[in-house]
């Protein structure tokens, strides 16, 4: 049976917060057409080489103590490449990508990388929201010709709710994030980073993420935040 660990890192949870512009005031609209109020903007953070430098540390140090066996590391195209670049280098492994469609010309790969046919993947990812992207990154990996058995994602959506890990024991992966978006907004709001109203949003986005616009006092909650001219916040969030 697959292993699922779902950390609190509180490195890594700093590493985020310290980011410029890591909270942007919304509503911005995700990929799975969820509206969020406060736009976490996980990417922002290849731009921070500080917090790259805590990140990959606390990515290393994990998969060392842990002892996990592979030939080779995979970014997520594209947003997994930074961070599964530098753990690679860090560790000294050879690295590539893999992309969730053939590019469409040149070898037409998914993965991108000289590896050995049979050889083992680590999969690294930035962060992981319902897990159909995933998927497909898995099943390129193993229809490349290569065998992958974990996923590494620095963050999660949430923790709280089942629907978001389903897919993983059916995928046969042992799974591995490092921090949530609970984690994210605790200690936002702790060291001031965002105002208690912003967490209380991104709450319950967290909650639900499909439905919380449509309670139309949620709703206008948000309206009257966003509606304030200034928020006593380090990030003005």
């Amino acid at each position: 049976m697959p292993k699922k660990i779902l950390l609190q890192n509180p490195r890594i949870i700093k590493a985020f917060n310290r980011v410029r512009n890591f909270y942007l005031i919304g509503p911005y609209t995700t990929t799975n057409h969820c509206v969020m109020p406060i736009y976490v903007d996980i990417r922002a953070v290849y731009s921070d080489p500080k917090s790259m430098k805590v990140i990959t540390r606390e990515l290393v140090k994990f998969i060392k103590k842990s002892k996990i066996k592979f030939n080779f590391i995979l970014g997520g195209a594209t947003a997994g490449i930074p961070i599964a670049t530098t753990v690679g280098y860090a560790l000294g492994v050879p690295t590539g990508y893999v992309r969730k469609a053939p590019k469409g010309g040149g070898t037409n790969r998914t993965v991108e990388g000289s590896f050995k046919k049979g050889a083992k993947a680590l999969l690294i990812d930035d962060a992981l929201g319902q897990g159909a992207g995933k998927l497909d990154f898995l099943n390129n990996i193993r229809r490349s010709g290569f065998k992958i058995d974990t996923l590494m994602v620095v963050s999660s959506r949430g923790y709280q709710n089942p629907e978001y890990f389903k897919w993983f024991a059916p995928a046969k992966v042992n799974f591995i994030s490092f921090c949530d978006l609970t984690g994210l907004i605790k200690n936002a709001v702790k060291d001031k980073i965002i105002t208690p109203e912003a967490g209380q949003l991104l709450s319950y986005y967290n909650q639900d993420a499909a439905g919380w616009n449509q309670d139309k006092k949620k709703w206008q909650e948000f309206l009257n935040y966003k509606k304030q001219k200034r928020h006593e916040s380090v990030s003005g969030v």
